[in-house]
């Protein structure tokens, strides 16, 4: 078995061995990955110490980003990125990740408009009977409404805290021109007076108040996106969206900015707590390597545009928006289930659309799995009948072979041999055989141990070493022995 640091991922498929991990002895004792029925290679982790203080702190410096692969009989059995270090040197912990909250390079915000078209603050007044609102100075002809629905509203401001607000109507004089005007509680006018608050039975007095356009209120707009391209050569892109509420395009695209300039770019954080003690001296350093698989890449990016189309059509157009990984007819099962990737008002990242669309199945109701490996998506129903069977803490394929623990991959379904059978329930009532499990999991830790995780229980073991003489090496296999 070897473990293997290839060159960063933003280089075209790169052949070429930057180290060789398995021959640094922390990693080769500390390697463990997981792989996932929803995901394909999902994560992996290894550490490093016992090597000279400057080489540790070079690793953290410089491979981030850098493609890791698990190699097994002449295979690979697993593969992804370095995504995140964490160095604990001399008492002190720091971070270098590429998650998309602590690193990004190409930002966005969106932000509602609260279709404001006028503020004010003067001499106002409630006026009843009807019901009406004054402001001396103030002309609000430019926003009634004589027919058809109102396109304007009010909402005040009260000493008391409270709120008032009403669709506005005709514009008369009370002081001035045009001060006063109609206040309705329906957009179509035709009830008089206010809705939240009723100032007719209620002590308020009016402290400011805004003019809202009805059609343009709550609508979502965006900054566009502001990037660093130069980070995005180094790493790949890495978008990333703010939500705001009510808000106003200077202050988002400020907002904006701020990320960019502050996440643009991986940097070194110092994290967690740092204990002192007086008279000692910290010399240790140990550093902590956590890999992910491709698939988390697909949460770097995200879907902009709504569309309604076929499943399969929609996670093969989705995936292919991305940088690493990519999709095709050959990997993406048929599933005419037609639906809908629903981008509005909010984009979303794909990899959490692509989740939404296999978690709904198909039109009969069979559920689906899907995983990343090698850089491309796959995705297929999940099987009906089961393809492995543990057997005295033993596993075996369905020709009676025991299991290479590298190469087993999750999204099967488990038949346990010497599963303990209840008798079927009388009046032929049907149930599920509690001898079969759906593994969801599959996580493997250097040299050859085997955990299944199944689908609602906590992990099983099994293949710990392949309990003694079933145990499985590559010199067996390359020798021909089984």
């Amino acid at each position: 078995m070897h473990l293997k640091l290839l060159p960063h991922i933003t280089a075209p498929q790169a052949e070429g061995l930057v180290r060789d991990l398995w021959a640094i002895p922390s990693a080769r004792e500390t390697w463990t990955r997981i792989t996932s029925a929803n995901g394909g290679y999902l994560i992996g982790s290894f550490e490093i110490s016992g090597l000279a203080m400057s080489d540790i702190k070079d690793f953290f410096n410089r491979y981030l980003g850098y493609e890791v692969q698990e190699h097994a009989y002449n295979k690979m059995t697993w593969n992804g990125l370095v995504y995140r270090m964490t160095l604990e040197l001399n008492g002190v912990q720091y971070v270098r990740t590429l998650e998309p909250d602590f690193f990004h390079n190409r930002v966005n915000a969106y932000y509602s408009n609260i279709g404001v078209v006028d503020t004010e603050v003067g001499a106002l007044t409630y006026r009843a009977a009807p019901i009406r609102f004054s402001d001396v100075g103030q002309d609000f002809s430019a926003w009634e409404t004589l027919a058809g629905d109102s396109v304007y509203r009010i909402q005040v401001a009260n000493s008391e805290g409270t709120t008032s607000w009403g669709y506005m109507g005709a514009s008369s004089t009370f002081t001035a021109a045009n001060d006063t005007i109609a206040v309705y509680q329906d957009i179509g006018r035709a009830t008089p007076g206010w809705n939240d608050t009723d100032p007719a039975l209620l002590p308020s007095v009016p402290l400011s108040y805004q003019v809202l356009e009805i059609e343009f209120e709550g609508t979502r707009y965006d900054t566009t996106w502001a990037e660093d391209v130069d980070s995005q050569g180094a790493f790949g892109i890495v978008e990333y969206i703010l939500s705001l509420g009510g808000a106003e395009l200077a202050a988002a695209t400020a907002l904006r900015d701020r990320h960019l300039t502050e996440f643009g770019y991986p940097r070194t954080r110092m994290v967690g707590g740092i204990e002192i003690i007086p008279g000692i001296q910290r010399r240790d350093v140990r550093l902590t390597v956590e890999c992910a698989g491709f698939v988390a890449t697909l949460f770097w990016k995200y879907r902009m545009t709504s569309r309604t189309n076929s499943v399969n059509a929609l996670i093969r157009g989705t995936t292919n928006l991305s940088e690493f990984v990519t999709a095709s007819t050959a990997t993406v099962a048929a599933n005419a289930l037609l639906t809908t990737a629903d981008c509005y008002p909010m984009p979303q990242r794909l990899g959490d659309l692509i989740q939404m669309l296999v978690d709904q199945g198909d039109a009969a109701g069979n559920p689906y799995q899907w995983g990343v490996y090698d850089r491309t998506l796959y995705y297929e129903a999940q099987p009906t009948t089961p393809t492995y069977f543990l057997s005295n803490g033993q596993l075996f394929d369905a020709a009676g072979t025991m299991v290479i623990p590298q190469m087993l991959r999750p999204g099967f379904l488990l038949k346990a041999r010497e599963a303990p059978l209840a008798p079927r329930p009388l009046g032929g009532a049907i149930i599920t055989e509690g001898d079969v499990a759906y593994v969801e999991q599959v996580e493997f830790s250097a040299p050859n141990r085997l955990r299944l995780m199944l689908s609602g229980e906590s992990p099983i073991d099994v293949l710990s070493e392949q309990i003694q003489y079933g145990t499985y090496t590559e010199e067996r296999v390359r020798g021909g022995q089984r």
